[in-house]
């Protein structure tokens, strides 16, 4: 997953992409980091991520998508065991004007849909052969 994380990134900061990092994800991620790394992980964070805080459109559109998660496909359907944690990070990310939505969790990518952003997962490999094994390189390095 590692990889395919450092894939995605590459891919983005050659596109020039403004990738948005929502507030409530970012605090997920802090949960595995000691809190005396806290500030110099968010420092980091913002110099390749516009990271967005859980506002007013953002509330109002994860209450319409929790609400109505009972009207999608039954295969589209979140359950209850869905924390409405996710429903916060799809609803971030789409009302700070998010087109596209990466993740790997296939009931991520279905409430982004449900939020009308275009849902994809995390890419397998690199368009570019040498990118590719650069970042196969990095993650094996990191682990």
């Amino acid at each position: 997953m590692r990889r395919r994380s450092i894939i995605l990134l590459d891919m983005l900061s050659r596109e020039k992409t403004n990738v948005i990092a929502p507030s409530v994800a970012v605090a997920e991620v802090l949960l595995g980091i000691a809190p005396a790394d806290h500030a110099n992980f968010i420092a980091e964070l913002q110099e390749g991520f516009t990271i967005q805080p859980f506002d007013i459109p953002a509330m109002a559109l994860a209450a319409k998508l929790w609400q109505a998660r009972r009207a999608l496909p039954a295969g589209d359907r979140v359950n209850r065991t869905c924390l409405k944690a996710d429903v916060m990070i799809v609803a971030t990310a789409k009302a700070a004007g998010a087109d596209l939505f990466f993740s790997h969790d296939d009931g991520l990518r279905k409430l982004a849909k449900a939020a009308g952003m275009i849902p994809r997962d995390l890419p397998t490999h690199h368009e570019d052969l040498f990118a590719d094994a650069d970042a196969r390189k990095d993650a094996e390095d990191s682990e």
